[in-house]
């Protein structure tokens, strides 16, 4: 047992050593240097032995080495004697190390054998300097219960502070500086195979200099708590490789110094020859900067949720994975939640789930569970807010489960939101039986959506694209809703499988259209209008699914290629319909049946196939122009109390009551046009068939006769032209042609007088043909005779 050492004066070049080799244990109450310890050849100071207990060690003056392989402060050495040595107070308030030490504190020693060495410090505590050259701490084989610093901590070629193999270390708290200025590829701190329970920092931990890596550098490590409220600053100011963190929390500065390397952002999460990464939490309610990336994942890693309610500025991109030479096979997030009022910047893409990096065109899966705007939140890319990239074959999927948006996301040159991978609902853990996890703010229908926009939501961008855009090699498959009272858009050119809903306030346009000649665009589920708001729906490819208009909004489709499905009005906005063939290159067809049942009107424009009826049976009024050469096979039911107002210059076929217009119910039918052409096969007219139970107030304005094939005996039955409507209600009856015929109705006894201009074109020249040839048959027989 040794009491206490205490020198106040000036020892040079000597060596102060305590060593013991055998048996039982040496300690020493207190090591106390209020003076100057300095060694021109060794270290300052060396401790060393085998079950050393030391319980002070302060420091208030100088301890230097002028040797640049040595260190002002060592703790054991490797010479096979199985080092075990206790510290439990070493306290520095002065200066330890310096610019020609090569280290401020070396604290290693054997790392082989059957007893390798170990160290134990119970608290290590820095008020003053700590200097190395190379590393200003160096802690191998150590166990530290708290770990202080509220001074500063320098190295100028490689790092700050390093820790190996087996290092433990219970509290490690910076409250004040450490900083490395280095030209070599080094961090201010590396932790190495080493198990931290709780980092906490408050002061500054900066990286500067040429080829600095990182501010703080975890490798194969542990860690279950990291907390920033101070500033950190590197290359990549936080890198995580091969490690497990439970918690990476931020709310101070977190900031990122390079432009140039797609595997650093701010925070860097990466892995190591393949081996994998994990972080459960990575909570940032303060501010992330970088010159390039804000946050890096590597494929291969880990990440359950990712947090942000501060701000994520970034040169490059917000968030984003890469793939180098060493990722793993798949990068999988579960949570990525932008909370209120907080902001990512970007100059590319804000969220880009895709990979980048010198690996980036090998097939790599990413997977995000769920991506959460929530309301104030803005999310904005000057390419995109959120991209979801394109899948590299079988395995290399861009898979995200849920979108939900009550914030804003804009987007610049390229969209809001770009998807040219997968948005799959049944990849939200919230939506899958077998996963436990659910999201109860969200109801049944919600928790099996892909894309939630919520009534404070917005998607935009800034160009004039659409919000989202769904690419033609895109995928989702989920239900879109959207609750907003602002204005959405969704271009799609690949394939959507899900309902589609408009239950707010605000407007949602849907164009749904091939892209580049490709026939890959489809929506597959229903659409459905229900709010205030308005949707305009623009078809060029295929929609499968029936289309809904049931609330106070209004509802426009615009279809120039395939509904297979049914479009209803149920509620009391507008339904307008324009069924229009695309200048021939496709054929606008609506194969189901088209209702307006509720207190909304219906205006429909016809100039394709309509291959099912039409019926108005509320309390609207249905307006239909049906254009020529248009169809609608399965005839019109007016069977409420609305008016149904109908030009028609193409074809109407029967309903199910074999009738081409039937008037059921209490309102009135108006044909302002009906034209009625002769049959090819049967050479009759097609004869304008009413009924119902008040067909008699059905009123004809006019009815065309085409004169194209006609037969002129059928002319002579009113009936040939219309039945099952009073007489009375028959306005006017004439042809299609250049006035050459002349037809006259009377409504008093239904008959049908007529009259030619000979002068005019197609009959005139007929009749006069026929008078020609009688005049000279007959002047023959004069002749003759």
């Amino acid at each position: 047992h040794v009491g206490d050492i205490d020198n106040q004066g000036y020892i040079r070049d000597v060596y102060i050593g305590i060593w013991k080799e055998n048996h039982a244990t040496l300690t020493l109450d207190s090591f106390k240097n209020s003076g100057l310890i300095y060694n021109t050849s060794d270290n300052g100071i060396l401790f060393e032995g085998k079950d050393v207990v030391i319980d002070k060690f302060i420091n208030e003056k100088i301890i230097a080495s002028n040797d640049s392989t040595k260190a002002g402060l060592v703790i054991g050495q490797a010479n096979d004697r199985n080092d075990n040595i206790t510290i439990k107070l070493l306290l520095n308030k002065g200066l330890i190390g310096g610019e020609h030490s090569k280290y401020g504190i070396l604290i290693s020693g054997d790392n082989t054998g059957n007893n390798p060495d170990n160290f134990k410090i119970d608290h290590l505590i820095n008020t003053g300097v700590i200097y190395g050259e190379d590393e200003a701490i160096f802690l191998n084989r150590s166990t530290l219960t708290n770990f202080l610093n509220t001074g500063t901590i320098k190295a100028n070629n490689n790092r700050g502070i390093e820790t190996a193999t087996q290092t433990k270390i219970e509290n490690f708290i910076n409250s004040g500086s450490i900083i490395i200025d280095s030209t070599s590829n080094h961090e201010a701190i590396k932790f190495l195979y080493s198990s931290i329970n709780n980092f906490l920092n408050t002061g500054t931990i900066q990286a500067t200099g040429s080829r600095q890596i990182a501010g703080v550098l975890l490798r194969g490590s542990t860690i279950n708590h990291i907390l920033n409220t101070g500033m950190i600053e590197g290359n990549a100011a936080i890198a995580v490789y091969s490690s497990k963190v439970t918690n990476l929390i931020n709310t101070g500065t977190i900031k990122s110094t390079l432009n140039n390397n797609d595997a650093h952002g701010a925070i860097s999460i990466g892995t190591v020859n393949g081996n994998q990464v994990t972080v459960s939490n990575l909570i940032n309610t303060g501010t992330i900067d970088s010159m390039y990336n804000g946050i890096s994942m590597e494929v291969g890693s880990t990440l359950t949720n990712l947090y942000n309610n501060g701000t994520i500025k970034a040169q490059k991109y917000g968030i984003t994975f890469y793939s180098n030479g060493g990722s793993g096979d798949k990068a999988q997030v579960d949570a990525i939640i932008i909370g209120k009022n907080s902001d990512i910047q970007a100059t590319e893409n804000a969220i880009n789930v895709d990979v980048i990096g010198s690996n980036s065109t090998i097939a790599k899966p990413v997977s995000v569970d769920l991506i959460d705007i929530q309301e104030g939140a803005k999310v904005h890319g000057n390419k995109a807010g959120i991209n979801i990239g394109k899948t590299n074959n079988t395995n290399g999927t861009k898979t995200v489960g849920q979108i939900i948006v009550a914030g804003e996301i804009q987007g610049g040159s390229e969209g809001g939101i770009v998807n040219e991978g997968t948005v799959k609902a049944s990849e939200n853990k919230s939506s899958n039986e077998s996963k436990s996890r659910t999201r109860r703010s969200l109801s049944d229908e919600e928790n099996k959506a892909a894309i939630i926009v919520e009534k404070t939501g917005s998607i935009t961008s800034s160009n004039g694209n659409k919000g989202i855009i769904n690419k033609d090699k895109g995928k989702i498959e989920g239900d879109i809703i959207s609750k907003s009272s602002s204005e959405i858009s969704l271009e799609n050119q690949g394939s959507v499988k899900g309902n589609i809903s408009n239950s707010g306030s605000g407007s949602l346009m849907i164009e749904n259209k091939n892209n580049n000649g490709s026939n890959s665009a489809s929506i597959t589920g229903s659409i459905t209008n229900s709010g205030l708001g308005t949707l305009d729906l623009m078809n060029n490819a295929s929609i499968t699914g029936n289309i809904s208009n049931t609330g106070n909004g209004s509802l426009m489709f615009k279809n120039s290629s395939t509904l297979t499905g049914s479009i209803t009005n149920s509620g009391s906005g507008s339904l307008m319909i324009e069924n229009k063939n695309n200048n021939g290159s496709t054929n606008a067809t609506i194969s189901g049946s088209i209702m307006n049942q509720g207190d909304g009107n219906l205006i429909l424009d016809n100039t394709g196939s309509i291959t099912k009826g039409i019926t108005n049976s509320g309390n609207g009024n249905l307006s239909l122009t049906n254009q020529e050469n248009a169809t609608i096979s399965g005839g019109i039911t007016n069977s409420g109390s609305g008016t149904l107002m109908l030009n028609n210059s193409g074809s109407i076929g029967m309903n199910d009551s074999g009738y081409n217009i039937s008037n059921e119910g209490d309102g009135s039918v108006n044909i302002t046009s009906w034209t009625i052409r002769t049959d090819d096969t049967t050479k009759s007219l097609q004869t304008l068939t009413v009924g119902g139970r008040s067909a008699n107030s059905v009123m004809v304005e006019n009815l065309i006769v085409d004169q194209s094939g006609l037969n002129m005996d059928e002319l002579n039955d009113i009936n040939n032209l219309v039945s099952g409507v009073s007489l009375n209600n028959i306005k006017k009856i004439n042809t299609n042609g250049s006035g050459e015929m002349i037809l006259s109705y009377d409504a008093l006894s239904g008959k049908i007088s007529t009259d030619f201009n000979l002068n005019a074109s197609i009959i005139g020249a007929s009749f006069r043909a026929l008078n020609a040839s009688s005049i000279k048959r007959n002047a023959f027989i004069d002749g003759l005779m």
